[in-house]
């Protein structure tokens, strides 16, 4: 997945690193460096490809310049180096929207590791098309000399071809596809309520708004499906687990029910509950393959051991094709990370040996991380401004000795004081 790298060369208070998109991305350091600036940077990435996302459909209305409603067959073409040039702009617009900071510092550069310099389609329609909007038909689009079929909708043609064209164009530049990007951003737990519908109560800044329309959309999607797919199931099953009950949405609102039969509603329940349920209910739409979650501080308001499970759910979302972008103060929950990537490590090496491990651990065997997934992040100052360092991950894990300074500094101030 490193057909992009990003530059920045200022971005709030980070100057001068490069970020490589992978499926995981993870960054760690003391506060107010800047961790989740670059975190949002990584959703912007995502986003900007997705199938659901509208910020890159403007550059392609610009570039079909013919009436594409009527057209029956009409060309055009996309330049990546216009592609690079939109999101460098349209990153500093994002930012001003995500963060209500009209002068942030935010100067990207972005660089497509590839030999595709530009994209020319060729869209035609059949001669005869369904008589009714609602129906579907097949139409062509050649992408470089290489044709392929698009399923289309008389009514929403516009929407179908947005949609096929970001597909091909996210394959090509980050070298896989996205269909949705989700933000669970910091201090989300106190936006949420029993009803899930809080977006005319709520501020409409921001990364607030976008997290309440996720939200909304999310829980509408759990009342929607049934439930009953197998990797649904492992889900339920885990989170109810964690939970001590089982999280469910209907028209009255979110709430935990208890094996007991006992109904609690969201805003009743405790705080560790509330912080989780944005996250456990994406978890139960069953749509997680090929989704992108940026999630800030998912320890947050968590026990050390429901730290730990939420790292281990977080493994197997990605192990079942999720992208990941996380920021984390926690060292337990650190720590897991680097229990879960030794475990990948074991797993790749000696199958036998990890299965082994499984079954007299009573380990879940979708709970590791494959290193080649990862990319960790290590923030620190150098004369006034923000820095982060790309951590090598070996077969002990992610080198974090300046992670737990202040781990060491306790001990020995416990040893000073008895």
């Amino acid at each position: 997945m490193a057909n992009l790298k990003i530059h920045i060369i200022e971005l709030g208070p980070v100057t001068d690193c490069e970020l490589t998109p992978a499926p995981v991305m993870l960054f760690t350091g003391k506060s107010n460096l800047g961790k989740s600036y670059v975190n949002f940077l990584s959703y912007y990435v995502y986003n900007f490809f997705s199938f659901f996302s509208d910020r890159i459909t403007p550059f392609l209305r610009n570039k079909i310049t013919v009436d594409f409603e009527n057209a029956k067959e009409f060309s055009f073409t996309i330049k990546t180096d216009e592609i690079r040039r939109w999101m460098e702009e349209d990153v500093k617009a994002f930012f001003r929207y995500l963060l209500s900071y009209k002068d942030i510092p935010c100067d990207i550069q972005f660089i497509f590791d590839t030999d595709t310099d530009k994209f020319e389609f060729v869209y035609k329609e059949p001669d005869e098309l369904p008589e009714t909007e609602a129906q579907f038909f097949t139409a062509s689009l050649t992408v470089n000399g290489v044709s392929r079929n698009t399923f289309m909708n008389k009514g929403l043609k516009e929407f179908y071809l947005m949609y096929d064209i970001k597909g091909i164009l996210c394959q090509s530049l980050l070298g896989k596809t996205i269909s949705r990007s989700i933000l669970f951003p910091p201090g989300r737990a106190s936006l949420l309520s029993g009803n899930f519908s809080t977006q005319n109560r709520s501020s409409r800044l921001g990364m607030y708004d976008i997290f309440l329309r996720d939200n909304d959309d999310i829980n509408r999607q759990v009342m929607r499906q049934t439930g009953q797919e197998a990797d649904n199931q492992f889900f339920i099953s885990q989170i109810h687990k964690l939970l001590n009950g089982d999280l469910q949405a209907d028209k009255e609102g979110i709430s935990l029910v208890l094996d007991n039969g006992k109904r609690i509603p969201l805003d009743a329940a405790a705080s560790s509950v509330k912080e989780l349920s944005p996250l456990m209910m994406w978890m139960l739409t069953g749509r997680i393959d090929g989704q992108s979650v940026c999630i800030e501080e998912p320890e947050a308001h968590l026990h050390p051991e429901m730290q730990i499970a939420v790292a281990d759910l977080l493994a197997a979302c990605v192990n079942k094709g999720t992208y990941m972008q996380i920021t984390t103060h926690s060292d337990y929950f650190m720590q897991r990370v680097n229990q879960l990537l030794k475990l990948g490590c074991l797993k790749e090496k000696n199958e036998e040996a990890f299965k082994d491990y499984c079954r007299r651990t009573q380990h879940n065997s979708r709970h590791y991380l494959d290193r080649k997934d990862v990319n960790a992040y290590y923030f620190y100052t150098d004369n006034g401004t923000t820095k982060m360092r790309l951590m090598e991950i070996g077969e002990e894990g992610i080198p974090m000795s300046t992670f737990f300074n202040a781990v060491d500094t306790l001990a020995k101030q416990e040893e000073e004081i008895n």
